[in-house]
């Protein structure tokens, strides 16, 4: 993961994550996905649809 992706996913700007750089987070931090991301439904844009 680049220093810069780094940055975007720690100040909490980033849109989207790559696999690859959750991999290579998970596997760094030997944790789960769960363990660094929740989902809060307080966030969603309104209009959105956050069903699968």
């Amino acid at each position: 993961m680049s220093r810069e992706a780094g940055a975007i996913h720690y100040h909490e700007t980033a849109e989207r994550v790559e696999l690859d750089v959750l991999d290579t987070l998970c596997a760094y931090f030997d944790c789960q996905v769960s363990d660094i991301f929740e989902f809060n439904p307080n966030l969603v844009p309104k209009g959105e649809n956050t069903s699968p």
